[in-house]
């Protein structure tokens, strides 16, 4: 009964930790987010399925859309808007690696629209003015 009791104590901040997940967020040259003490992490994978990362979850390497990242951290759950990246869960560590900011994402999205405008424009520049398509 005694070795019961020692086996069955409640959490220590040690267990508590290690029963934990590590929730890092890697832009090209920064750190966007190092959160510890994080119980789940749910992402959007590329192939449109949800993913729930909890403490002790398998190692995986895996591709992300851009969606909202959502995860608890301290028991209060928290949301970030994030462009695609790369999931890599190990060792109870959930990374996610960056290729662009949201706003740089944004900026590109901007300009691709930008770039289909002008192309309008000048379509129907052409049209109007009786010159040929290209």
């Amino acid at each position: 009964m005694r070795q019961w009791k020692r086996r069955h104590r409640s959490l220590s901040e040690n267990d508590r930790v290690a029963k934990s997940l590590r929730l890092i967020i890697w832009l090209p040259g920064e750190t966007l987010l190092d959160a510890e003490r994080v119980a789940w992490v749910h992402v959007t994978l590329a192939t449109d399925k949800g993913l729930t990362v909890y403490p002790g979850y398998a190692p995986t390497l895996a591709e992300t859309v851009a969606d909202q990242i959502r995860y608890e951290c301290d028991g209060e759950a928290h949301r970030l808007d994030l462009p695609a990246g790369v999931l890599y869960v190990r060792d109870n560590v959930v990374t996610i690696f960056l290729a662009h900011t949201v706003g740089e994402v944004q900026t590109m999205a901007h300009a691709g629209e930008q770039l289909a405008f002008d192309r309008l424009a000048q379509t129907l520049i052409d049209t109007a003015s009786g010159r040929r398509l290209r």
